[in-house]
């Protein structure tokens, strides 16, 4: 039922005259504040940026958003796969050179279900993304107990240490064999528990440190390159840990909110590059998922998008600050010699929704979420592109 709803206001909304320039562009007042302290954000770091950008490549990457890992059993559906072909193809058009790609433990777990039709379905999914010319960064999730399409509550009763790590190792060495990615980030937030254990950064480095090794004895030349990493809003010992291990050739960073605590993360992308370096100077850095936020002070400022931030940021006033902010981070990215630069939210670089437009003005949170992912399936079928789009294929 719901479905149809959605459905019913999309077809109605697409219908309805294309708003005006000056429509499109205008804040409206309840986020006027919101939108001024994040834009002031951004302009500060631009200006501690150098005037001319360096000659440095960078890579365009998106996260392929239509196959997370949330989606749990949903995941293998023909619905689902003809969601990431559209997706891919749009992603390709828009100038994505690599594409993120979600494994969740303990999806591939046999001791959870059978782990071989979701692998072989993943690794069909790696062979599309060739096809298309794009390289695959695997981000090795771990999902939470409290996911709501997966009951992985259960596996994790009575886990211990030992078991969750020679599991999780698995996982990663199946993802490399059967998905021969590029990058393989084995650990993306470590702060949350892991499979309801909370380790430290001690132990996720001794973890990762022989995990690494193994992978070097067992696979040889065929290890893809290996990283970890956390959020720029997170503890920087996670991120000092991992740039410690030799086995990992590169430290995968993501941002979210502009402020962790009284401190700007705008500021940790320029300056956890140099930590990084000053633990072990071959290391490479990635920022792998970002995104700007747009939680004010007293919402969530961890990374964990909840509903109503992420309806709210499906409005089409947000699309010059988004363009500002991708820009923005690109050039403090090639200043400090980062490779990479990927989107989190890639429905956004198709379409929006319009704030004013009176068929969405007051739908729920989950409606608007739905409602913008269908603009943003049609405007890829159409061929459609945001300011965003350009400024993401212009990066």
């Amino acid at each position: 039922m719901r479905r149809g709803l959605a459905g019913a206001i999309l077809a109605g909304t697409v219908a309805l005259a294309l708003p005006c320039a000056a429509q499109e562009l205008r804040v409206p007042q309840k986020y006027q504040l919101l939108y001024d302290g994040l834009d002031r954000q951004v302009s500060a770091f631009q200006a501690r940026l150098p005037p001319a950008t360096p000659q440095r490549d960078l890579r365009r990457a998106a996260l392929l958003a239509s196959m997370r890992c949330e989606a749990g059993p949903d995941l293998q559906s023909a619905t689902r796969w003809g969601a990431a072909m559209l997706e891919l193809d749009a992603l390709r058009r828009v100038g994505t050179q690599v594409v993120v790609l979600e494994a969740c433990y303990p999806l591939l777990t046999p001791a959870f279900q059978d782990s071989r039709p979701l692998l072989e379905h993943l690794a069909n999914l790696a062979n599309q993304v060739r096809l298309r010319d794009m390289a695959i960064l695997v981000d090795h999730r771990i999902l939470p107990a409290t996911n709501p399409s997966v009951q992985a509550a259960r596996h994790y009763q009575r886990m211990t240490r030992p078991r969750f790590v020679r599991e999780h190792a698995e996982e990663a060495k199946a993802l490399a064999i059967a998905l021969q990615p590029e990058y393989l980030t084995l650990v993306s937030d470590p702060q949350a528990p892991a499979a309801g254990l909370r380790l430290t950064a001690r132990q996720w480095r001794a973890h990762l440190d022989a995990l690494t090794r193994r992978f070097h004895a067992e696979l040889g030349d065929f290890v893809p390159a290996l990283g970890a990493g956390s959020g720029v809003w997170g503890e920087p010992a996670f991120v000092d840990a991992f740039a410690a291990v030799p086995g990992l050739a590169y430290i995968d960073l993501r941002f979210y909110p502009v402020i962790a605590g009284q401190e700007s993360t705008l500021e940790r992308v320029l300056a956890w590059p140099d930590r990084i370096r000053a633990i072990d100077p071959a290391k490479r850095v990635v920022l792998s998922q970002v995104w700007l936020s747009k939680a004010n002070s007293k919402e969530p400022q961890d990374g964990r998008t909840d509903a109503n931030v992420l309806a709210r940021e499906a409005f089409s006033f947000w699309a010059a600050l988004d363009a500002k902010f991708l820009r923005a981070l690109a050039h403090g990215a090639r200043v400090k010699d980062i490779e990479l630069v990927g989107v989190s939210r890639p429905r956004h670089l198709f379409a929006y929704l319009d704030f004013f437009d009176p068929t969405t003005f007051r739908a729920s949170a989950r409606l608007l979420d739905e409602l913008a992912t269908q603009r943003a399936a049609t405007a890829m079928q159409q061929g459609g592109l945001t300011e965003t789009g350009r400024a993401f294929g212009g990066l």
